[in-house]
């Protein structure tokens, strides 16, 4: 009885180390999600009246030029541009082509028995190591 157990605890453990091994492969990450206090940046060639900044607010939403208020909040920065696109060619822009980044992050927070304890700024790829 004694070996089959020692065998289940080795088989555990090497499923345990697997299972860290992928998740520290890189572009096994999610996707970045837009959240509230990130600032997009909105670029459709040719139409100057409709390049913005904005911030995405609270509820996760922003008000953008001729479509109003649009939810991007938890959405990834190719569906917003996707979205964009769309809405645009469906009523107001010929063949738009929408180029979507986050001009600024939010800030994300680390607090206890830490150094530095405070709001810091999110860089892309950066993690908790």
């Amino acid at each position: 009885m004694r070996p089959i157990r020692m065998l289940i605890h080795v088989v555990l453990a090497l499923l345990v180390t697997a299972g860290v091994a992928v998740a520290e492969m890189p572009g096994s990450h999610e996707a970045y999600r837009v959240g509230p206090n990130d600032v997009l940046r909105i670029i459709v060639f040719g139409e100057d009246d409709l390049t913005v900044e904005r911030k995405v607010e609270g509820d996760g939403k922003i008000e953008y030029p001729l479509l109003g208020t649009i939810r991007v909040g938890g959405r990834t920065i190719e569906e917003i541009q996707a979205l964009l696109t769309a809405q645009l060619a469906a009523d107001y822009v010929q063949r738009p082509q929408v180029s979507v980044s986050i001009a600024r992050h939010r800030n994300f927070y680390v607090g206890g028995e830490v150094k530095t304890p405070g709001g810091y700024a999110y860089e892309e790829g950066l993690s908790v190591q």
